[in-house]
């Protein structure tokens, strides 16, 4: 019987991002066109029979505990992988290499925990569907379920609705990974004191009109695994939480401020931040634009210890 899988998490860029009025329990209503992208952590889960579920992991910033969602996501599924006597007996323990910054808006460690909940439930022989792990991954985090859709899709609710979309990305990302990060929760709170952002097309709306894709058709209505060259969505790109991740952390204003000459198309927020990233128009310029980049943060001492990274999903 297998005891040890390893799995990649890969890490989410949210392309549009439009934010509603906080709701009575606390959340935002909120909708994002979300990619996912090939920057991965990496999960090796090992099975182990006395019930105790260990995390160790190569980024001193990250939990070890019970605030980490990867924990948090066994506890989830043990609970469920009883013996027949109702004993719990199924443990596990975690190793994460971590590649994906925390505090970035990438989504890390919602990735990381739908990771574990995909090995474990083959590790436990749970049998549970993926929308099943899909669904229950929603008591984790609102993030969580996005990991198990495909490479682009709609989200909605506070996050926990996923609609996958039939299109293949294609381009690139010139990703900034700031020396900084950005608290999710302090980010909500400034949005909260914020006037109500601008009115904004919706994800559907804005393929239809970009990409002449309905995302709202039926499969066969709308084909499926169409390309979608993300350079015509360049310039079409929104995140309705930048105005208040540049009042909680200055110096991502003024880094964008910095950056923003570079990037043509225009340089976006992911998320609450504070990665930053834009699409160049066309995939061969990534290079050019990622080159620039770097040198525009060699000259400016406040910058230093941002990366870019290229990407290509």
């Amino acid at each position: 019987m297998t005891r040890r899988k390893t799995a990649l998490a890969p890490a989410k860029i949210n392309l549009t991002l439009r934010v509603g009025p906080r709701r009575d329990d606390g959340f935002h209503e909120v909708e994002s066109l979300v990619l996912l992208v090939p920057l991965c952590d990496e999960v090796a889960v090992e099975a182990r029979d006395d019930g105790r579920l260990t995390l160790d992991c190569d980024c001193p910033d990250v939990p070890r505990d019970e605030r980490n969602l990867a924990l948090r996501a066994a506890a989830l599924l043990r609970d469920v992988a009883v013996d027949p006597a109702g004993h719990v007996t199924r443990g596990a323990h975690i190793r994460l290499v971590k590649r994906i910054p925390p505090g970035m808006g990438l989504g890390g460690g919602s990735s990381d925990a739908a990771a574990v909940l995909t090995v474990l439930n083959d590790l436990w022989h749970v049998g549970w569907p993926r929308d099943r792990l899909a669904a229950e991954a929603a008591a984790l985090g609102s993030d969580v379920p996005l990991f198990f859709g495909g490479p682009l899709a709609v989200v909605s609710g506070r996050g926990e609705r996923v609609r996958p979309l039939p299109l293949r990305p294609q381009g690139a990302i010139v990703l900034v990974l700031p020396a900084l990060d950005v608290s999710t929760a302090a980010v909500y709170a400034a949005f909260d004191t914020l006037p109500p952002p601008p009115a904004r097309p919706s994800a559907d709306a804005l393929l239809a009109r970009v990409a002449g894709e309905t995302c709202a058709a039926t499969p066969a209505e709308r084909g499926v695994d169409r390309a979608l060259p993300l350079g015509r969505l360049a310039t079409e790109l929104y995140n309705d939480l930048f105005p208040a991740a540049q009042g909680v952390e200055p110096r991502l204003e003024r880094l964008h401020a910095l950056l923003s000459p570079g990037c043509a198309s225009g340089l976006h927020l992911t998320g609450s931040g504070a990665a930053l990233f834009c699409i160049p128009a066309r995939e061969v310029d990534a290079e050019r634009v990622a080159g620039e980049l770097r040198e525009r943060i060699a000259a400016e001492p406040e910058a230093a210890g941002a990366q870019i990274v290229v990407l290509r999903p």
